[in-house]
């Protein structure tokens, strides 16, 4: 689990963006960036297609997961996590999501507007996340 999330406006920006184009389906995304000691700073997210049937769950494919992961380490950037939205529920993991999201990563989930950020242990226990904006690069 990271001492210290970060991300930037641009990451921040583009998963608002994605998840009003969605709406009102959830929208998915791998979240990319760079670890430095105990400090992860996501600065890309890359969409992933939902291939779920309704609009209220998200479904990836090996293949698109596979995709978007080789985007990121094209642009030598780590797999964080991923993100997806809940346009009509809370930025709160879900049954469903603690049920079925990945372990041991960052999960960040968006309403829309607020976007908030967790990881689940391997017991699946939540853990919130405080999710910082990074400084600009000098």
């Amino acid at each position: 689990m990271p001492d210290e999330l970060l991300w930037t406006e641009d990451a921040r920006a583009a998963l608002l963006a994605l998840a009003r184009a969605a709406a009102p389906r959830e929208c998915a995304a791998l979240l990319g960036g760079r670890r430095d000691g105990g400090a992860t700073c996501i600065t890309d997210v890359e969409a992933l297609a939902n291939r779920a049937a309704g609009d209220d769950a998200f479904a990836v494919g090996s293949r698109e997961f596979l995709r978007a992961e080789g985007a990121l380490a094209a642009r030598d950037l780590t797999f964080l996590g991923f993100a997806h939205s809940h346009p009509r529920g809370a930025a709160a993991p879900s049954a469903r999501d603690r049920a079925e999201l990945w372990t041991g990563c960052v999960q960040l989930i968006t309403d829309g507007s607020e976007v908030r950020a967790f990881w689940l242990d391997e017991r699946r226990a939540v853990r919130p996340l405080p999710l910082g904006i990074a400084e600009a690069a000098r």
